[in-house]
């Protein structure tokens, strides 16, 4: 996907299934996040992980506006942040930095 935007200035109003798909079949949890957070993350309730996710999830809803790549990124390291505490996964700051940086910028977690 990165080489066919490359060279183009676009705007996603809507990529929710209709022109892309999540590579790890999550649009919050990249591959990168799931190799970082590992076993960690299996071993979670599903009524614990309900809990953070929904957390995350308001943090998201209350920030729509985001200006720059920058931000995005700064928001999904609060969001791995949120999941990482809620669900006591422990995940170092340089962790959630990987996790945030990912979801930013790899292109590969978007399949056409």
């Amino acid at each position: 996907m990165h080489k066919l935007l490359s060279d183009k200035s676009v705007i996603f109003f809507d990529v929710g299934n209709t022109i892309d798909r999540p590579a790890s079949g999550d649009w919050m949890f990249t591959n990168r996040f799931l190799e970082i957070a590992g076993d960690r993350l299996n071993r979670c309730p599903a009524d614990r992980m309900q809990k953070a996710w929904k957390a995350g999830i308001d943090l998201l809803l209350r920030n729509r506006l985001i200006r720059d790549e920058a931000e995005e990124e700064a928001l999904f390291f609060d969001f791995y942040r949120i999941i990482s505490d809620g669900l006591g996964l422990g995940l170092t700051e340089a962790e959630l930095r990987a996790a945030a940086w990912d979801r930013t910028y790899n292109m590969d977690n978007y399949v056409l």
